[in-house]
């Protein structure tokens, strides 16, 4: 028996196909049979993602405890939002870093920024390894409960928010099998508590993080129609290697946005 058969046998066990078993990794399919084959052959993280796969239990329960009846996210959405998080730091951002062969501009989360934005920084590898570090950040907090609104922290944390949250709804609607062991939550099962959304509630979830938001102008970065009027200010005000600053005293509490200059 080779050394890669038991992962093949462990993926087998839990009736997942190679496409499914990538899926609920959130890693590509090239990158799961690269994995499965040999499991040296793909990065620490990446091997890490595919090893969640068969801990799926306890990674569910801990969403699920972390996010039910918190009223700003369901378990599930706040799951999509890590799935997406956790796509662009171990495949988006991970395979441009290592084979930056195509334009910064058209990877995720970058592709989703407007690219007056991206002209800025585009083809910055800092840049890029920055954000990488933010999203595997971000969703680490996620998993345990946490925005990045309820803590001081920098712009780009924000705007990861603003683009990863049309992403996670799109995924949620399209491939609702990656959520159903995370309890489900209808309009029908949310009830009258005010604190209570359902699943499909992402207007509601986006007024509720606009609320929240220390950076006043956390979603003027993201690709709009037609473009926010605002973002040349912003650019001017705060330039994208400015985004992952930490907040200064000046700054601290409900940090100054350009749309109230």
């Amino acid at each position: 028996m080779s050394t890669q058969q038991p992962n093949r046998d462990r993926r087998q066990a839990v009736g997942l196909s190679q496409q499914e078993a990538a899926q609920r990794a959130g890693v590509s399919l090239a990158s799961w049979r690269r994995w499965e084959a040999a499991a040296s052959s793909v990065s620490v993280e990446i091997a890490a993602a595919c090893e969640r796969v068969f801990t799926t239990t306890s990674w569910d329960v801990e969403v699920a405890d972390a996010w039910d009846g918190d009223g700003r996210l369901t378990p599930r959405q706040a799951a999509a939002l890590i799935y997406i998080l956790g796509w662009w730091h171990d495949i988006d951002l991970q395979e441009w870093l290592e084979r930056p062969d195509e334009p910064l501009h058209q990877v995720g989360p970058f592709r989703l920024l407007d690219q007056r934005a991206m002209m800025l920084v585009d083809g910055n590898r800092t840049f890029a390894a920055l954000a990488r570090e933010r999203c595997a950040a971000v969703a680490s907090e996620l998993q345990a409960g946490t925005l990045p609104f309820d803590r001081p922290g920098c712009f780009f944390d924000e705007v990861l928010m603003a683009v990863a949250l049309p992403e996670a709804q799109e995924l949620l609607l399209d491939q609702p099998d990656l959520f159903e062991t995370l309890p489900e939550r209808t309009s029908e099962l949310s009830g009258d508590d005010d604190c209570d959304i359902a699943d499909d509630d992402w207007d509601v979830v986006s007024d509720g993080f606009d609320d929240a938001a220390s950076w006043g102008d956390w979603e003027v970065p993201r690709s709009w129609n037609p473009p926010h009027p605002l973002l040349r200010h912003l650019l001017n005000e705060r330039p994208p290697f400015q985004w992952f600053d930490p907040p200064t005293p000046a700054t601290t509490g409900a940090h100054r946005s350009v749309i109230d200059n």
